[in-house]
């Protein structure tokens, strides 16, 4: 889940990663729509970054109950493009099934993987 701060300083949770995979898994029919994990900066104060997830389709973007331009989205959003990825569906899926979670998988968002300690045999 994504945590941004509202208008007051409080840590909100979001669910974007969910909202994206769950629609791109009940529209798998949709060839051509493309998940997309990027970094959007919020258009209020504090005006940060943060990890965000949506679906792409053809020069359209889906984001919850919004469907916008993909160029009036990523102007607005003032989304890092260069640094945005991709995901083909049957790639998306097989992240979510090797990781166990919506997303992000990857890039800056991307959970940190704690190694665990070899063990000493006795």
């Amino acid at each position: 889940m994504t945590k941004i701060k509202n208008a007051d300083g409080v840590e909100r949770l979001g669910d974007c990663y969910e909202w994206a995979l769950t629609w791109l898994l009940a529209h798998q029919h949709i060839s051509d729509a493309k998940l997309v994990h990027g970094r959007a900066t919020l258009t209020r104060a504090p005006f940060c970054q943060f990890g965000h997830a949506w679906i792409e389709l053809n020069e359209y973007v889906l984001d919850h109950d919004k469907c916008v331009p993909k160029k009036l989205y990523y102007e607005v959003g003032k989304i890092d493009a260069p640094h945005s990825i991709v995901y083909e569906q049957h790639t998306a899926f097989a992240l979510a099934a090797r990781n166990r979670h919506c997303g992000p998988w990857e890039g800056v968002d991307a959970p940190v993987k704690i190694k665990r300690a070899k063990r000493v045999k006795r």
